[in-house]
């Protein structure tokens, strides 16, 4: 990175983050012809939905499963945009709601004509009474004579009560619906959110219900094949943002894969951007922004002080150095006394407008709650004695019984899943091979299946054996009779601390825009009216690429009009 700026014609774009959002954003630049640049502080692409290394294993994992939906389209609209082969990357099935022991079962099947699939698949809907299966039908049916709106501080608690689900309907189908989406309790979770999904997807038909898992790590995915087309710094934190008059500039800190700090020519400073996405996740950008808006202080404080010097120094000097007291020397430094009042008053009156149009944003930043979610891979001698790809597990936490949801790898992922095996023919002769570990190479793992515990916040610093002993134990409870978990060989607990914001009623979420001319925000905390899924991050990182172009084209009409 160089500090001479690069003079061409397109705007120069620095993205801060290699999320899905961030990715997302440039690539959308890209696509317009922009000079886009990503800074991700960490080695691997993809933010919170990546790969995680298991060098003593020699694996590849993901640091969580996914699931997609068929309503994610703007996701797949543009991983076909990238190149990717969507039927060799991504595994589809119609929508299926089902225990292992088939106490509930939910399938939509696809030889029923679409628009009777999602109702015939109710009316067939295993593991409850009449009563409860007419009662759900209802619910919904009041939900989409709402225009799937309800009062934003409602919970999905209180939005059931008033519709008088059963204790068993909200256990067996809404608790897991809405955990699964919104990563929290439907006592907590926001109705108006968890309506927008449904929204989407019961709403939308049969096929925006399908389910859809990856087939290849999430880095594999698509970040790292949209990564060789643009250009990306790994391992290069932004340590803070100085506004300039050419825009911005960024101070990188530089970190080998190890984590070990490195120097860094220029002392880390790049050249001026025209703009900057943030893409970070909440923490960072309030950081960042708060010391940009101290910047902004010290800079005021230091205009106010040359300013008024300025004024001083414009003062006639007097030719005797014993001042004579006339009357006019007594009004003339009573109006220069007032000039610099003034002075002050209007740079101070500026100051605050600043920091009053700063600081909402940086306590909306600094308002989110979070919420964990833990996966527990485990690798079994002889594949899992269940036919389907995923499983709906019976969550009860007094018996340490916390998964909600198992996933059988084995049947859906790629055996020799690499980095680049889902670019399209043309892009392959691009893609050059990975000299990572894959579970294909250990036989070992060849046998898995992951298993995922949502609001797992109080699973954090619990011994991991403990965990996985609990969960096994509900894994096999769990099981049809007469069938047996094969032997464990081992397993890997992956804990993500802040996986999601709290989704709570009335949640500030701010917007794409910030105070700041030339300065944006991405990711799935923000205001996409989605909660934090992987297609609210793309929605959102979109929505920032297209306000960069806005901003640039509300300033061009501006400087014709000015020069007509």
């Amino acid at each position: 990175m160089s500090p001479q700026a690069d003079h061409t014609s397109s705007p120069r774009i620095a993205v801060v983050g290699a999320g899905w959002a961030g990715l997302a954003a440039a690539w959308k630049l890209k696509q317009a012809g922009w000079h886009t640049e990503v800074f991700e502080q960490a080695p691997v692409l993809g933010g919170r939905a990546r790969k995680a290394l298991i060098p003593r294993r020699n694996l590849i994992l993901d640091n969580g499963q996914h699931l997609m939906l068929g309503a994610y389209r703007q996701i797949l609209a543009l991983m076909q945009d990238i190149g990717i082969d969507l039927d060799e990357a991504l595994l589809r099935l119609p929508l299926q709601l089902t225990t292992p022991d088939r106490r509930f079962g939910l399938r939509v099947n696809r030889a029923y004509p679409g628009p009777l699939r999602l109702p015939l698949a109710l009316l067939r809907l295993t593991g409850l009474t009449v009563r409860d299966k007419f009662s759900l039908a209802r619910a919904l049916f009041q939900l989409q004579l709402a225009a799937w709106q309800v009062k934003p501080e409602l919970t999905v608690q209180t939005w059931l009560d008033t519709q008088r689900q059963a204790p068993a309907l909200i256990q067996l189908f809404w608790a897991p619906l809405c955990i699964a989406t919104l990563n929290t309790p439907v006592a907590e979770a926001s109705m108006a959110l968890f309506a927008g999904v449904l929204k989407d997807s019961l709403g939308a038909g049969a096929d925006a219900c399908d389910l859809i898992l990856p087939r290849v790590d999430l880095s594999a995915l698509w970040p790292e094949a949209l990564a060789r087309q643009l250009t990306v710094h790994t391992n290069s934190p932004v340590r803070s943002i100085t506004r300039t008059p050419d825009g911005y500039t960024l101070q990188i800190g530089l970190r080998d894969n190890n984590d070990n700090q490195m120097q860094h020519a220029n002392g880390g400073r790049t050249a001026p951007f025209d703009a900057v996405i943030l893409a970070a996740p909440p923490l960072i950008c309030h950081r960042l922004l708060a010391r940009l808006a101290q910047d902004n202080v010290h800079h005021s404080a230091d205009a106010i002080g040359t300013r008024a010097a300025i004024h001083d120094a414009a003062k006639p000097a007097t030719e005797s150095p014993v001042p004579v007291p006339v009357p006019e020397s007594n009004s003339n430094s009573n109006q220069n006394q007032n000039q610099n009042q003034n002075l002050n008053l209007n740079l101070n009156l500026n100051l605050n407008l600043n920091q009053q149009r700063t600081a909402p944003l940086l306590q909306q930043l600094q308002s989110f709650q979070y919420h964990a979610i833990a996966t527990l891979t485990v690798f079994l001698a002889a594949p899992f004695p269940l036919p389907d790809c995923m499983y709906m597990l019976i969550e009860n936490r007094d018996l340490d019984h916390d998964g909600q949801w198992l996933f059988n790898r084995s049947r859906f992922m790629q055996p020799s899943a690499s980095r680049g095996a889902c670019v399209a023919p043309a892009d392959a002769a691009n893609a050059s091979a990975s000299d990572e570990p894959t579970s294909a190479r250990d036989d070992e793992h060849r046998h898995a299946i992951s298993i995922v515990i949502s609001h797992a916040d109080h699973l954090v610093g619990t011994d991991k054996n403990r965990i996985a002993d609990a969960v096994l134990a509900q894994v096999r409870s769990q099981l049809p009779k007469g069938v047996l978990l094969p032997a464990v060989l081992g397993h890997e607990l992956i804990i993500e601390k802040r996986a999601t914001f709290a989704a709570t009623p009335l949640l500030a979420r701010p917007k794409n825009t910030t105070p700041w001319p030339g300065l944006f925000l991405a990711g799935d905390w923000t205001d996409t009216g989605y909660p934090a899924v992987l297609e609210g991050a793309v929605i959102s990182g979109i929505g920032a690429a297209q306000a960069v172009r806005t901003s640039f084209d509300n300033k061009a009409a501006a400087n014709a009009t000015a020069r007509s």
